[in-house]
């Protein structure tokens, strides 16, 4: 960088600035693109007494046009601060249809498109809080929130009107059914391509949509590889009262939107197994009918303005996060030593699913039950339950959902799920709550 940093001082910059800018400028791009490319200026812009304000960067990588813009801002207390913002030249890009709907404007934070096919794209990388395991790779709980983020992002199109309407608190969407299944490890910085599609499930007489996703990780190579899949459906309601939702007919513009997108099949049966599952032989396994037989553990969640989102509701992901502290917890009172540092094997979420039969509102006390439905060596099907408590103990069902955890070993760092038996203090305990019975 010795080349940018002669070529801004003799532009009359100090030397402590132009050593900023291009430290910060090197951070936006390996930040952005997981690499440090070399850097090399495209413009330098000085304000109206010729000091410079903002120099744009190209990075120099192949198949790459990131650019990053840098620029010094003046704090109340502390002084200058340069701050880099890298990003993607506008494409300009727009869905084939009516001149009624705008193109979209990708946002700052990830590059988000469509292609000639109308199928969305949304590349982004994953950062620290993504990671809530003991390996230090991504957890399970994560792509709830990525789904959520990609089906509003698709929405860029009719934000106007679509944000009139959720904002009036007459009109909204509601979450039917989520699930997922997760086929490869997903680590920290990982660059992850999401591509979601109207399903053939949508009925939009119905005011019915279905999405579904496909998340690959993209390597260093250019090579990507599935990682997982997911879908999600949801229905735009009338709302009645706090908490109380009636199907009403899409709004005009959003069902012109919706009609002129394609729609593809399932991409495959979101209730089979996920692959890694699929060969193991369960020692136990309940029927639907007595799912709810084998109870584990009890937790109560208060919830707050915190867990809602823009439609008011307590938003879907929320209740895959309170699988995992179920779940957590029970496994830690169990076996305190397994959640140490130094273990050299964790459960993991490989595939879960929530149904939701009513609405959940911030300040509701949510009471969720997990139950075992199917014992494996290397892992269990637990089956959850979502209530709403009140003071006098009167509950209301919300939703119910399943959740795979198997076993692996933590001491290799390759993509693959690969399951492993289970520490024998857990299967021994599982099976003597069975054996109870």
């Amino acid at each position: 960088n010795e080349p940018l940093l002669t070529r801004l001082i003799e532009e009359g910059e100090s030397l402590d600035r132009a050593g900023t800018r291009i430290w910060a400028a090197s951070e936006a791009a390996f930040k952005a693109s997981g690499v440090r490319p070399a850097l090399s200026i495209i413009s330098v812009e000085r304000d109206e007494t010729g000091d410079e304000t903002s120099v744009l960067f190209r990075c120099n990588r192949d198949n790459s046009d990131c650019r990053v813009l840098t620029f010094p801002v003046f704090l109340t207390l502390g002084g200058e601060r340069m701050l880099a913002v890298a990003g993607q030249p506008e494409t300009g890009k727009n869905i084939r249809g009516d001149s009624d709907i705008q193109e979209i404007a990708p946002p700052d934070s990830a590059d988000s498109s469509v292609n000639d096919s109308g199928n969305f794209t949304h590349e982004f990388i994953t950062t620290f809080t993504d990671s809530r395991r003991l390996s230090g790779r991504v957890c399970f709980t994560s792509i709830p929130k990525w789904m959520g983020a990609f089906r509003e992002l698709t929405l860029l199109p009719i934000a106007e009107p679509l944000l009139k309407s959720i904002r009036s608190r007459q009109w909204g969407m509601v979450t039917n059914v989520s699930s997922f299944k997760v086929e490869r490890h997903i680590d920290i910085f990982d660059k992850i391509i999401g591509r979601i599609t109207l399903t053939d499930d949508t009925d939009l007489s119905e005011s019915f949509i279905a999405l579904a996703f496909e998340w690959l990780k993209k390597n260093r190579d250019g090579r990507e590889e599935r990682v997982a899949t997911s879908i999600i459906s949801s229905t735009w309601v009338s709302i009645r009262g706090r908490g109380i939702v009636r199907k009403a007919p899409l709004p005009d513009y959003f069902r012109k939107y919706l009609a002129r997108l394609p729609s593809v099949d399932s991409m495959e049966n979101p209730k089979g197994k996920v692959a890694v599952v699929s060969s193991l032989v369960p020692i136990v396994a309940t029927d639907r009918t007595d799912r709810g037989r084998y109870l584990l553990d009890q937790q109560q969640f208060l919830t707050s303005m915190e867990d809602s989102n823009l439609v008011g509701n307590i938003y879907y992901a929320h209740y895959y996060s309170w699988q995992a502290r179920v779940r957590d917890n029970y496994l830690f009172r169990r076996a305190p030593d397994v959640f140490k540092e130094n273990n050299r094997g964790e459960f993991i979420g490989v595939q879960a699913e929530v149904s939701h039969l009513q609405e959940a509102m911030p300040f509701e006390c949510i009471e969720v039950s997990m139950y075992l439905s199917e014992v494996f060596e290397e892992g269990v099907v637990l089956y959850f339950e979502y209530h709403s408590i009140n003071e006098q103990r009167k509950n209301r069902k919300l939703a119910h959902g399943i959740h795979t955890a198997i076993w692996t070993t933590t001491d290799s760092r390759e993509a693959t799920v690969r399951p492993a038996k289970m520490p024998e203090v857990f299967l021994a305990d599982f099976m003597a709550i069975i054996n109870e019975q």
